[in-house]
């Protein structure tokens, strides 16, 4: 089994690909649900009487970038963090220390795999072409 393979294996067994998959999934429901309802939200909790204009589509998505940027990449890091950090299993670091002839055989699979994982995710977040940027 090569490197490569295993550290896919890795990043979906230890389920640190659902963590990433289930952040990046939960603003995406949840970002659209809170821009569509923060005036009632806001009336219901606020008492205080505020004039917003009618949620778009293009709302929701703004809303969605700027969670998944603020939360999701903190996760990003712990999740290739915690790839990177072989060193701490004393077992599986003497395996690969002991049979693999350089370091960077190791490390390169690793942050290639977690970095596609974050690319992959930043594909989710970004504002498509053509379409306004709007400030909160």
């Amino acid at each position: 089994m090569s490197l490569w393979r295993l550290e896919w294996l890795r990043l979906v067994r230890t389920r640190r690909l659902v963590a990433l998959l289930a952040v990046y999934g939960l603003f995406g429901l949840v970002g659209p649900i809170s821009v569509r309802y923060l005036p009632e939200i806001i009336r219901r909790f606020g008492g205080v009487e505020v004039v917003l204009p009618p949620a778009t589509a293009a709302d929701g998505m703004a809303g969605y970038v700027k969670n998944a940027v603020q939360l999701g990449l903190p996760v990003l890091v712990l999740v290739a963090a915690a790839a990177l950090a072989f060193d701490a299993q004393r077992d599986s670091a003497v395996f690969l220390r002991t049979r693999v002839a350089a370091l960077w055989r190791v490390v390169v699979p690793k942050v290639v795999v977690n970095a596609a994982a974050g690319w992959g995710r930043s594909l989710s977040a970004r504002r498509r072409p053509g379409t306004k940027r709007r400030s909160c």
